[in-house]
């Protein structure tokens, strides 16, 4: 339950690109979606022919901020010939962390933080 109220909250924060402004980088409200499969074809004479999805992970990527990035990593795998998902990754990324909580500041100290879950 934990691990899909945190999948709902990270979606969540990416449907909320209507509050990105664009200051200094173009910021679409599209965001980066891609699928990666792991697939397996086999044919044989006794079986025949089979097509098994092993694994799907989804990807998820966005600026919220021109500085902002949230990536959200989903897999979709069989484990023990049931369906499950899981919550891979899920981080945001701050390129400039002082810019974005004093944004009236004209320092840039080049400090940055990644905030999140990361797969090692």
């Amino acid at each position: 339950m934990k691990k899909l109220t945190s999948l709902l909250l990270c979606l969540a924060v990416l449907g909320s690109a209507d509050i990105a402004q664009a200051e200094s980088k173009s910021v679409t409200d599209l965001p980066d979606i891609s699928v990666i499969g792991n697939m397996v074809a086999t044919s044989t004479e006794d079986d025949g022919a089979n097509f098994d999805v092993r694994e799907l992970e989804f990807s998820f990527q966005h600026y919220l901020y021109p500085d902002v990035k949230a990536d959200v990593f989903v897999a979709l795998h069989k484990e023990d010939g049931e369906r499950k998902v899981e919550l891979e990754e899920a981080y945001v990324t701050f390129a400039d962390l002082f810019g974005t909580l004093m944004p009236n500041s004209n320092k840039n100290l080049g400090v940055g933080a990644v905030v999140g879950r990361k797969l090692l």
